[in-house]
């Protein structure tokens, strides 16, 4: 008798559950819901209205299914969540973008500007984690000319990098900063200048001038290229590129 009673009552709640869904057009899941008293039918229509909403948003302005979500609660607006989503997707495809990877690969020289004020001109030869083989220009020359074999390259560490540019780029330093503003590198992230990657990509977005200082003073100036985890790009007005090291930053100014 129990069980006949039970079985009846799931029975009555489907029936509710599937008249409802017809009524009101609702999904199953919400239907029962409402069938079984865990909701009003109030607070079942006013779900299924933000979820169609939801779907909307999704599919017209190609959000993912929780930024709809949000805009179609009114806890976002709609440029909100295309702003963050634009974000998402620039530093989904530059978060591991580096002039290093890149100019070793290409075999391409570049000018490095490194702490105590050493800038440095030459050839990427290897790279691990933590540091670079670097081989100068007048050191493959000196190679080149002699035909000596033995190693002149160096080892730098990347702390040491402060921010970096192809040579044939012409975009430099407005200033490679002081004697007497010299340091050692930042090793803990804690303790470095904090700006998030969606704030920098507010600068890329709305192609801001902005003029960065790096440890020691060194400063450059531009607007944001692109946004990685670990460097930044900064482009002048003739689209030249400098590329900045994150882990140096030390402030920032917007230009006019």
């Amino acid at each position: 008798m129990w069980g006949l009673a039970l079985n009846q009552n799931y029975k009555n709640i489907r029936q509710k559950a599937n008249r409802l869904s017809r009524q009101y057009h609702l999904p199953s899941h919400l239907a029962l819901s409402i069938a079984r008293g865990e909701i009003t039918l109030r607070e079942g229509l006013k779900k299924n209205m933000i979820r169609q909403r939801a779907l909307n948003i999704e599919q017209n302005d190609g959000l993912s299914r929780s930024d709809a979500l949000q805009v179609a609660r009114g806890e976002m607006t709609l440029e909100q969540a295309k702003l963050g989503q634009r974000s998402r997707d620039h530093l989904s495809k530059n978060e591991f973008r580096s002039i290093l990877i890149s100019s070793h690969k290409n075999k391409q020289p570049v000018t490095l500007y490194l702490h105590q004020l050493r800038v440095v001109e030459g050839y990427i030869e290897a790279i691990d984690p933590y540091e670079i083989t670097f081989l100068s220009l007048e050191s493959k020359q000196a190679q080149a000319e002699s035909q000596d074999s033995s190693d002149l390259s160096e080892q730098i560490h990347k702390l040491e990098i402060k921010a970096a540019r192809n040579m044939i780029s012409q975009h430099v330093p407005s200033s490679l900063g002081k004697e007497s503003k010299a340091c050692e590198p930042i090793e803990s992230p804690r303790d470095r200048f904090r700006i998030s990657s969606k704030h920098l990509f507010t600068f890329h977005q709305d192609n801001q001038m902005v003029e960065f200082t790096l440890l020691e003073g060194l400063t450059v100036e531009g607007t944001v290229s692109w946004v990685g985890r670990f460097e930044l790009g900064l482009q002048d007005c003739r689209g030249a590129e400098l590329i900045c090291f994150r882990h140096a930053l030390q402030g920032y100014r917007l230009l006019e």
